[in-house]
């Protein structure tokens, strides 16, 4: 089944900035140009291509920046990357954005690209997308803003590797677990298990980005105290609005509930035991389920029943018949 995205949450005054973080919804604030944050949890580390939850993946998105990003439409973007092309020899060849410095002001080239490259692919490397890099035989930098990877086998997405958010670009030779971005905040200060302090880099290479000089992420485990903290005005933005939060939300006028239909749940079968290594029991299974009941109960009615594979409608792989190919059917 297809959740709503328990997303951002914040008072409603139309900001010309929000949009920079939230992509979508604008919030009021107590102070014009510095945003409070609730996180629903805090980093384990922030450690740039290792996966560990959507609280360090929000910091990761500040600090540091990736060749390619995604669009509100989610279409693929320029970003340290201007353009890119495979060329007639079968490598990726990208140009990169000039004029371009890291935290500490020294200059963004190829040679970053493919330190960073390095470090995911590495041997003892615990990143995120360290198998998608294998595939890279070798790397070449003719100048400093033009490098070019060379695959085993053709890639055909290969530009999308670069746009996972955790794929950000660090600085050659920085500490590998905490390398120096070029996002449009740095970290300014942190309290261990309970904020994180962050503000405008004067730098960044996007004309007037970012709007906003701070930014300051409190942690709120408790649901419900994240809510609380909203309605008292503590905090300006929250993630993760609870379930049965959602309602009361969308009738306070003050505050702007924005949702999106993204994250999916499912049942998974191990293939390899018995009964369900006989694929005509896990068919039964998937035509026995009510799926309606489920978004009622469990997702107060925010969703809708997820009947094939989690394809989007309206993208060039939705098909029509294939998405009902689980629909609820007792005789099946």
């Amino acid at each position: 089944m297809a959740l709503t995205r328990r997303s951002m949450m914040g008072a409603a005054l139309g900001l010309p900035f929000a949009a920079e973080l939230a992509g979508r919804p604008a919030f009021a604030q107590s102070r014009p140009g510095h945003l409070r944050y609730a996180l629903a949890t805090w980093p384990p580390n922030l450690q740039p291509w290792v996966s560990v939850g959507v609280a360090a993946g929000t910091v990761k998105m500040l600090v540091h920046r990736r060749l390619t990003s995604f669009d509100a439409k989610g279409d693929l973007k320029p970003e340290l990357a201007t353009s890119w092309q495979r060329l007639p020899d079968g490598a990726w060849e990208f140009k990169l954005r000039p004029g371009v410095v890291f935290h500490d002001g020294s200059p963004f080239t190829a040679a970053d690209v493919r330190w960073t490259i390095e470090q995911i692919a590495g041997e003892r490397s615990t990143a995120f997308m360290r198998a998608q890099f294998q595939n890279v035989v070798a790397i070449e930098t003719p100048d400093p803003l033009t490098i070019r990877f060379r695959t085993k086998e053709p890639v055909a997405t290969f530009p999308l590797l670069f746009a996972n958010y955790n794929m950000p670009i660090g600085k050659a030779g920085s500490d590998p677990m905490n390398p120096v971005g070029c996002g449009p905040f740095r970290i300014s200060a942190q309290e261990r298990g309970t904020s994180i302090d962050l503000v405008r880099f004067d730098r960044h290479y996007a004309p007037g980005i970012p709007r906003l000089a701070s930014i300051r992420l409190a942690v709120y485990q408790d649901e419900n105290l994240r809510v609380a903290a909203l309605q008292a005005g503590d905090i300006d933005m929250c993630e993760f609005v609870p379930w049965q939060s959602m309602g009361t939300v969308e009738a306070d006028p003050r505050l702007t509930l924005d949702t999106q239909y993204g994250p999916f749940m499912d049942v998974l079968f191990n293939g390899t035991r018995p009964p369900f290594n006989d694929p005509r029991v896990r068919r039964a299974v998937a035509h026995a389920v009510r799926r309606e009941e489920i978004v009622k109960a469990a997702f107060f009615g925010r969703g809708k029943v997820l009947e094939g594979m989690p394809i989007v409608e309206g993208t060039p792989w939705w098909d029509a018949e294939l998405s009902r190919g689980h629909a609820y059917n007792p005789q099946r």
